[in-house]
């Protein structure tokens, strides 16, 4: 029976859980894979891993996308309103895009919100050319 990525996933964040990240489990992981030859599965198994633990641990990855760095008081409401409408604990990236002339992106998982004047701008656009 071939292992699939999800039960590599599964096993890998186990161990984690158990003995924490470090270089002699990569290494030992990596080992694995080579000697099963299924080194190429090694970026979907750690996508998997990471769902894995992000859900065991009641977090969700969030990318904040801005023209300008935010300031502590607007990551801390932004902090705040993530974990009270998904009741997980946020785990924040803050990325600037200077293309966006204002307003936020907000990314998580495969969906996006996107409230920048760049995006409303698009959104006008195709609605003027749809009419």
């Amino acid at each position: 029976m071939k292992t699939t990525p999800k039960i590599y996933a599964k096993a890998l964040a186990d161990l984690i859980e158990k003995n924490g990240a470090s270089p002699e489990l990569a290494a030992g992981f990596v080992r694995i894979l080579r000697k099963n030859h299924q080194e190429k599965l090694l970026s979907r198994i750690l996508d998997l891993c990471e769902k894995i633990l992000m859900e065991r641990r009641n977090e969700i990855k969030i990318a904040v996308i801005s023209p300008r760095e935010l300031n502590e008081k607007q990551m801390k409401n932004f902090e705040y309103f993530v974990r009270e409408s998904t009741k997980k604990n946020p785990i924040i990236m803050q990325k600037t895009d200077k293309s966006l002339r204002g307003g936020v992106k907000i990314i998580t998982n495969d969906y996006m919100i996107d409230e920048s004047i760049s995006g409303r701008l698009m959104d006008f656009a195709r609605h003027m050319v749809k009419s």
